[in-house]
């Protein structure tokens, strides 16, 4: 966690403090600014990064715990939805980030939907590459009260010439209840159905999870190292690490080809929770009919 705070400090004495700012009020995209959510809250912020409270608690639940992503994007958060272009990479801005060629900007909607099972909370984010907008993501981080994951939809989409491997990531540097540690946790086999990391003490959990189209790769191990696999390696690395002293960040990959155009919409799942179960079980049936099924893999 050290390293964390002295890439902010090597920041600030660069002068470039201004862009920091903690826990600022967010827009109506925030969930607990239009409805009353339990037991996660989520924020969403202008670089594809977000936040999540749980249970009320004023820390969040992945890195940096006191920050808060906002409109203007003047804290990033060490999370959010990459992209390979061939050996290129486009990567959602985080001062944990050593290397990329360029990075999303773009816009969340208002929240729609009641918060019910037949019509859950819904927001959108769309995401352009900062230089070409012929790449990027729509977004939908889908709420039904009372739960304790998010569903997600993600629609990649590329121009139409392009000639190059697609590869799509999802990472996430974790805090777990104001725990920083954690070893690797998985369900199923190799590339598994759950990709996450468990805290320390064994309380709580957070993880992706297949809801619909498997990934082909994963990592979970110290932060840097999975937050920066996109650009120096081009993919993840498959690495899982027991270690509970472990600076935790998890995530997957799909690995799409050479594909052209708006892409089918994947669906998959991020859970918070103490019970693992609770953000399994109720997807079990798609988990069993997808299992043993992969998108291309290099």
């Amino acid at each position: 966690m050290l390293l964390k705070f002295y890439k902010i400090i090597i920041i600030l004495i660069l002068g470039l403090s201004s862009q920091i700012s903690i826990a600022q009020p967010y827009g109506s995209n925030q969930l607990s600014n239009d409805v009353t959510p339990a037991p996660l809250d989520l924020r969403i912020g202008a670089y594809g990064d977000i936040q999540i409270w749980r249970d009320g608690s004023t820390s969040g639940q992945l890195y940096h715990p006191s920050g808060s992503v906002n409109a203007s994007g003047t804290w990033y958060m060490y999370n959010g939805i990459f992209m390979n272009v061939g050996s290129d990479t486009y990567v959602s801005y985080s001062y944990a980030i050593d290397g990329y060629t360029d990075y999303f900007t773009g816009g969340v909607s208002d929240i729609t939907g009641s918060g019910t099972s037949a019509d859950p909370w819904r927001i959108e984010v769309d995401l352009e590459n900062n230089s070409s907008s012929q790449y990027g993501f729509n977004v939908a981080y889908i709420y039904i009260n009372g739960t304790e994951y998010f569903d997600i939809e993600l629609t990649p989409f590329v121009p139409n010439s392009n000639t190059e491997i697609i590869k799509v990531y999802h990472l996430v540097d974790s805090y777990l209840s104001a725990s920083d540690d954690g070893p690797a946790y998985t369900s199923g086999t190799d590339p598994y159905d759950v990709v996450g990391v468990l805290a320390a003490d064994m309380t709580v959990f957070e993880a992706f999870v297949v809801t619909e189209d498997p990934w082909d790769r994963y990592s979970s191990h110290y932060y840097d190292y999975v937050l920066n696999e996109p650009y120096y390696d081009q993919q993840l690395s498959n690495i899982l690490d027991p270690d509970e002293d472990t600076d935790n960040a998890f995530g997957v990959q799909w690995t799409l080809g050479v594909v052209k155009g708006t892409q089918p919409t994947i669906r998959y799942r991020v859970g918070f929770t103490d019970d693992i179960g609770s953000i399994i079980g109720c997807q079990q049936s798609y988990i069993n009919k997808n299992r043993g099924r992969t998108i291309k893999s290099n």
